[in-house]
């Protein structure tokens, strides 16, 4: 439809009042559908038209679209112009809506780590508060929240973090944990550990309702890390059969998998039990082969522990699958040429360099 739009031809109101109706229309098929089919040509054909005709709420909703458009394209340079141009357009109408494209411009402030930017836009919204709904004013607070924290304002994003509280526990549990596990950030960053904990127990208490048994798991290893700062073993033992307790119901397509078994491994290494760092460290290593991570932190372990044959093997396994590119992109090459070396394995070291060198010029023919 949009293609077809012929903008010589268009001369009265009524013509363009239509075809930007067409646009809103369009574009936000293409966000629902997720068919991002949108040429250069066509926006710049549609912003000469909306430069000629003062049609400033239409304004406002079709530069918030191109914004969420360009947002879910990735494209946060063109999201922040459109956001900021749909903005624009709000002042000129004295809508008493605006807090909705303010805290999308804070987001993408956010995105892009302007944190001071991020607050200077929500300082916009505060004069609109009593226009406000509950469940913005939680995201607002929130966002603000997060900023000062990036900043390592800590103290400050703990007063946000309580303001947005006020509203979340009004709103649902996703709001409430999200809030609480950035008050807990704040306070271990503040190194207020009984306040960190008790704020982790309240998200527990959340995940019993919600049965999300990976989230509660990687709760416990959070708890986990500030009873080692404390040097309680017998807590970090609790703690950790707890987490153990929850791995045959977690999914392997969790997103917090690989941090749960690389997390496991580290605390089985602090507390000296290498046979169980092992395990979970292949454990991730079986579900995340190709991950640089993962791969690294296996044969870091190794190393430490001088399990050589653990390390030649795992190395010759990355070769011999054509994964040589993983070790290319770490430090973990040299670490096996080194250990090779020091071990008076020459053969194994020259076939070492010459794969590694045939790789490369496998990676130059490709680019």
């Amino acid at each position: 439809m949009i293609r077809k739009i012929n903008y010589l031809a268009i001369e009265k109101k009524e013509d363009a009042k239509r075809v930007v109706d067409i646009w809103i229309s369009e574009l936000k098929n293409m966000i629902k559908t997720g068919s991002y089919n949108i040429s250069d040509v066509n926006i710049n054909n549609l912003e000469k038209l909306l430069m000629e005709w003062k049609f400033f709420n239409k304004k406002v909703i079709i530069y918030e679209l191109l914004g969420d458009l360009y947002s879910e394209i990735g494209d946060i340079n063109r999201e922040y112009t459109y956001y900021l141009k749909s903005l624009e357009n709000y002042f000129i109408t004295n809508r008493n809506d605006s807090y909705v494209i303010i805290n999308k411009i804070v987001v993408n402030s956010i995105k892009t780590e302007k944190y001071d930017q991020a607050i200077n836009f929500s300082n916009l919204i505060v004069p609109l508060s009593k226009d406000i709904p509950k469940e913005y004013k939680g995201k607002v607070c929130y966002n603000r929240a997060l900023s000062f924290k990036k900043l390592e304002k800590y103290e400050r994003a703990l007063k946000e973090i309580n303001l947005a509280e006020s509203y979340a526990y009004e709103i649902d549990y996703d709001e409430m944990k999200k809030f609480l596990m950035l008050k807990a950030n704040c306070y271990i960053k503040l190194h207020r550990y009984f306040d960190a904990l008790e704020t982790y127990r309240q998200v527990l208490w959340i995940l019993e309702y919600m049965n999300n048994y990976d989230e509660k798991c990687a709760i416990y290893l959070n708890i986990i890390d500030i009873y080692k700062d404390k040097g309680d073993k017998e807590k970090i033992s609790e703690y950790i059969n707890k987490a153990v307790n929850l791995l045959p119901n977690i999914s392997k397509e969790s997103y917090y998998l690989k941090y749960i078994y690389l997390e496991l491994g580290y605390i089985y290494k602090y507390l000296k039990k290498y046979n169980l760092t092992e395990k979970y460290f292949k454990k991730a290593f079986e579900i995340y082969p190709n991950d640089i991570e993962v791969i690294s932190k296996l044969l870091d372990f190794y190393l430490e522990v001088n399990n050589d044959k653990e390390i030649f093997t795992l190395s010759e396994n990355l070769f011999n699958s054509k994964k040589e590119d993983i070790l290319n992109e770490n430090q973990n090459f040299n670490k096996i040429l080194s250990l090779y070396l020091e071990n008076d394995y020459i053969k194994e070291s020259k076939d070492l360099l010459n794969k590694m060198i045939k790789g490369d010029r496998m990676n130059e023919k490709n680019n």
